[in-house]
């Protein structure tokens, strides 16, 4: 057998002529063919991090099919980051079928290009300016009340954690927030830990990892002489190891250095029981998805710019009438996230002349629906989403 495997992957919502192959050798792990797929993939998911989608192990027939079917995700299996390529696909593959899956979790595509949740790790930076993703602005939406309230809630304690599922908008709050602060003429600087590793585990190689994707070393950070707020995104990744860093944030949560520096780590929820460092062996002020929850004007407003972004860049007469907007608000119960992501399934049943209050009522509760879901890191919500009887009488009401 060969050290090495070819892969064909398709993203979900394309067509298989949009397909592309990968090559990785056997003894890599998922983890390294997730970089491989956003380097080798099509240029909708150029910039995506991988993070911001799930890789799935499937079985297709490649066909000339425009639009193939989302699989049955049941009869197959997500693909964890810690697993062995050899394993996951431990015999040799038929090049005719379709092996990997890719599904966006934190991702909408406008203009050719995914729209994420968030910013990614940018060049370095040495001024107050900064650059994110291709990213539509207009999709980022957190009032300046709730910005000032989050403001507030750094500016009282050194640390604050945020902790809450993944998809829930953590990142876009750092970048709204963080956007905010420069334009008050604060110094602020933003780091992904995803990247880390055990290759970082000394100070110099930590402290250079800072530096290639914030312009600014943690331990410059600690230096730094002014008022500076420093965001910490995927904070949970370094959790049990680097425990100098740990340390110093422990330090600072007991010693304010005068108030100058205030951190937000940025992490999701997890079994860190076993880990020997973090925040929960720290006293540090939390919140969690309750805060990060979309108010209903934000809501409207977006519903309002993705509308409108559907039919000037992709030509999509789409209208989301009061009663589906209602529908969608009251059973996500605000999860940014989650919302984006229905958003976007209804724009593609759009495109397939889906239209008015009960044919997308009846899509929002259809079983093609739920499977289109199913493959969402942010949507663990759903396997114990029950409607109450209000919401079951409304969505019964409003298809009758």
């Amino acid at each position: 057998m060969t050290t090495t495997i070819s892969l064909f992957c398709l993203v979900y919502g394309d067509s298989f002529s949009r397909g592309f192959e990968v090559e990785i050798g056997r003894e890599k792990s998922i983890s390294v063919l997730r970089e491989i797929v956003v380097q080798s993939g099509p240029s909708s998911i150029n910039g995506a991090r991988p993070a911001d989608f799930d890789l799935w192990s499937v079985n297709i027939p490649i066909s000339n099919e425009e639009g193939p079917q989302f699989p049955d995700l049941g009869q197959f299996s997500k693909l964890g980051i810690a697993e062995i390529v050899g394993e996951a696909f431990p015999n040799s593959v038929n090049l005719q079928k379709c092996h990997i899956r890719v599904i966006i979790t934190n991702a909408f595509a406008f203009g050719g290009h995914w729209n994420c949740d968030g910013i990614y790790n940018s060049p370095p930076v040495s001024s107050q300016h900064f650059q994110t993703s291709q990213h539509d602005d207009s999709l980022d939406i957190i009032f300046s009340k709730r910005l000032a309230m989050f403001q507030d809630w750094m500016d009282t304690p050194p640390v604050c954690l945020l902790h809450s599922p993944p998809g829930s908008g953590k990142t876009t709050l750092a970048t709204l927030l963080r956007r905010s602060l420069s334009n008050q003429g604060y110094r602020t600087a933003y780091v992904s830990m995803l990247g880390i590793g055990a290759s970082h585990k000394n100070r110099g190689a930590f402290d250079h990892y800072w530096e290639e994707r914030a312009g600014i070393s943690w331990s410059e950070c600690l230096k730094y002489g002014d008022i500076m707020y420093v965001f910490v995104d995927d904070a949970h990744h370094p959790y049990g190891f680097a425990p100098f860093f740990w340390s110093e944030i422990e330090h600072l949560t007991k010693h304010r250095f005068d108030g100058q520096l205030h951190v937000l780590l940025l992490a999701v929820h997890g079994d860190y029981d076993h880990m020997s460092c973090g925040p929960k062996y720290m006293s540090i002020r939390l919140r969690g998805l309750e805060h990060l929850r979309m108010r209903r004007r934000e809501y409207d407003m977006l519903v309002d710019n993705f509308i409108s972004l559907s039919a000037k860049n992709e030509n999509i007469d789409m209208d989301i009438p009061s009663t589906v907007r209602n529908a969608i608000f009251g059973t996500t119960l605000g999860h940014p996230g989650i919302i984006r992501q229905i958003l976007t399934l209804l724009r593609h049943q759009c495109q397939q002349g889906l239209h008015g209050t009960p044919a997308m009522l009846q899509y929002l509760v259809s079983p093609g629906f739920q499977n289109a879901m199913q493959g969402s890191s942010s949507l663990s919500w759903i396997a114990t989403r029950r409607f109450s009887k209000d919401e079951a009488k409304s969505l019964h009401d409003a298809l009758n």
